[in-house]
């Protein structure tokens, strides 16, 4: 059984592009694990399943591809360390939109030939944002193992469309915005209309578990500013019960969020409430 959303002119199926592990307390950041192996149970190297999610968006005459996983250009070791499966592409893609260049994102750009060189694995524009197109170019300290060089090179195979504004219609019913907490340019998607809607959250709520204003990723490059960027998300989605994507989570594609009732003598208390989506993949 496969979900598929029609939505502002476009049909919508959310993809698993690969499988991967991360140390979960690295994943959950300031949240013990006391609480977080309970939510989401580590291996016997502390690591916990992920996946890299898409979504296949196909109309107005375009058919795009939301980042493109982690590729299969891994060596042993770090096959060893991470865990990667690699899942197929889908064909005749048009457009991939990166959020950000992390290799998890970005690593399925290329694959390498017999030789080493690059070779694009798809025929498509690319979108990404300028500030995230610098980021990677030049990584900060704490980014560099996230920003692989390989992945960079990959951009030079692809037409690229550098976005400069923070938030923009990039094709007819389907937004971009920029957000900074988790890495500086990355981008959320909002496919919507007047009849509903989509926000594709990538690092900003990464797990359904994330849902929860204190729970971020130890990975983030400004928590506080990740946190209101999140919050932000989670009261758009509710004042019109959109559903949120999350990008890693193995369990859970997203959630329909609404608001909650708020039982608080503190006037900026909020409560969201969520109907999570179980992916029908998940074992």
């Amino acid at each position: 059984m496969s979900i598929t959303w029609k939505i502002a002119g476009y049909t919508i199926t959310p993809l698993i592009l690969s499988y991967f592990k991360l140390d979960g307390g690295s994943m959950f950041g300031p949240v013990p694990k006391v609480i977080w192996q309970k939510l989401m149970q580590p291996d016997e190297r502390n690591r916990i399943q992920m996946v890299t999610r898409s979504l296949l968006i196909e109309g107005h005459g375009r058919k795009i591809l939301l980042d493109a996983g982690c590729g299969e250009k891994w060596n042993e070791k770090e096959r060893g360390i991470y865990d990667f499966k690699e899942m197929s592409y889908p064909d005749g893609v048009t457009d991939i939109i990166m959020t950000h260049m992390h290799f998890d994102h970005s690593g399925g750009l290329c694959r390498q030939d017999t030789s080493g060189s690059l070779i694009p694995n798809f025929n498509a524009k690319l979108h990404l944002h300028r500030i995230n197109y610098q980021n990677a170019k030049s990584p900060k300290r704490r980014e560099v193992a996230s920003y692989r060089q390989d992945c960079f090179d990959s951009l030079a195979h692809y037409e690229c469309n550098l976005i400069d504004k923070s938030s923009t219609r990039l094709f007819p019913n389907l937004y971009v915005s920029r957000t900074d907490g988790h890495t500086e340019g990355q981008l959320i998607i909002e496919i919507s209309d007047k009849e509903g809607g989509i926000i594709f959250c990538s690092d900003t709520i990464a797990f359904y578990h994330h849902r929860h204003e204190p729970y971020h990723m130890g990975f983030d490059m400004c928590a506080e500013m990740g946190l209101r960027e999140k919050m932000k998300i989670l009261r758009r989605a509710a004042k019109r019960s959109f559903t949120v994507v999350f990008q890693h989570d193995p369990e859970f594609i997203g959630a329909i969020v609404s608001i909650g009732a708020v039982v608080s003598s503190d006037k900026n208390s909020e409560k969201f409430e969520f109907a999570p989506i179980l992916d029908p993949s998940f074992k």
